[in-house]
């Protein structure tokens, strides 16, 4: 029963990353494609109406983003408050309850997509409950179930003992 919860809470987190990883694929393609170079060095951000709604979310698991210019120096976020640091480079991490994606658009800058894991992270806190306590109720009838067992094979042997006890005697 542990091997199979375990089994299955890694592919439910498996498939709930690989949902959130494929949609921030698609935003930060969406954002490299926003950007327009000006020169090998310069550019500008023209964000569509749906992305400027996409990312005007607010919550825990709202949607971000950040570009930077090949200096490193941040062009354009999608919070002004936001605080997000600098990639070492693209690719896919967690990072503080959040999933995140850079990627290399044109005239050296660098995108960074992001998503906070709450909902996601909710659902595998209820999964996992599920599983505990499925787990449990399996068990304790198991115990059950073998107690009366092993009571019921072992009642003609007390049986015997007793006749074997009062013929002795």
């Amino acid at each position: 029963t542990a091997a199979f919860g375990g089994l299955l809470y890694a592919d439910f987190r498996r498939s709930l990353y690989d949902e959130v990883d494929r949609r921030l694929a698609e935003q930060s393609a969406a954002l490299v494609r926003a950007i327009h170079p000006e020169s090998e060095r310069s550019f500008y951000v023209e964000l569509g109406a749906d992305q400027v709604e996409h990312f005007n979310q607010d919550g825990p698991a709202a949607p971000y983003y950040a570009i930077w210019d090949r200096d490193g120096r941040v062009v354009d976020q999608s919070h002004p408050l936001l605080e997000v640091p600098f990639p070492a480079a693209s690719g896919i991490w967690n990072r503080s309850g959040a999933r995140e994606q850079g990627a290399d658009g044109p005239a050296g800058s660098l995108v960074l997509v992001g998503q906070g894991l709450g909902t996601e992270q909710g659902r595998l806190r209820r999964l996992l409950a599920l599983i505990v306590t499925t787990g449990g109720v399996v068990l304790a009838g198991t115990l059950a179930i073998g107690w009366f067992l092993t009571g019921r094979a072992l009642a003609p042997v007390a049986r015997i003992s007793k006749a074997a006890a009062a013929v002795s005697a």
